[in-house]
């Protein structure tokens, strides 16, 4: 893998920390941001626990989001969000706000903010209980992109 991913993994790592199994977070139980559910469907079990999953695992992971993603093709700024991005949101949504923030002859630059700020339209609307955090976060990976 690219030196990109390896510094989209650090930042997605930063952030996601270890292990949570919070009754109040959509994603459910979970471990390093992946799900109980997408680590099943990605290993083919479905008698697999995500709080067993290891380091190599991880990596192989969120190496598979990045391919299916087509990150690698992206300006840097944009690629490390679109990662983010589909980590916390899910994919489709992702892919969603990657099309309506990225346009020819538009910097790279003004393109992760337009992103960044679709992002943070639709975690606005999440309630309460995580908002800080998800702020949080938003901010952190401004900074990390260099915004």
């Amino acid at each position: 893998m690219s030196a990109l991913f390896d510094e989209a993994m650090r930042f997605v790592l930063s952030v996601e920390g270890g292990r949570v199994d919070d009754a109040r977070d959509q994603g459910g139980r979970t471990a390093f941001g992946i799900t109980q559910k997408a680590y099943r469907a990605w290993k083919h079990d479905g008698t697999l626990d995500v709080f067993d999953i290891t380091d190599a695992d991880v990596r192989a992971f969120y190496a598979d989001l990045w391919e299916s993603l087509g990150v690698e093709e992206l300006p840097r700024e944009v690629a490390v969000v679109h990662f983010d991005s589909a980590v916390h949101s899910g994919s489709a949504r992702a892919i969603t706000w990657l099309r309506c923030s990225t346009w020819a002859d538009v910097p790279a630059t003004a393109q992760a903010f337009a992103y960044l700020s679709l992002r943070r339209r639709f975690l606005d609307q999440q309630g309460p209980t995580f908002h800080a955090g998800f702020m949080n976060r938003i901010d952190a990976l401004r900074k990390a992109i260099g915004l």
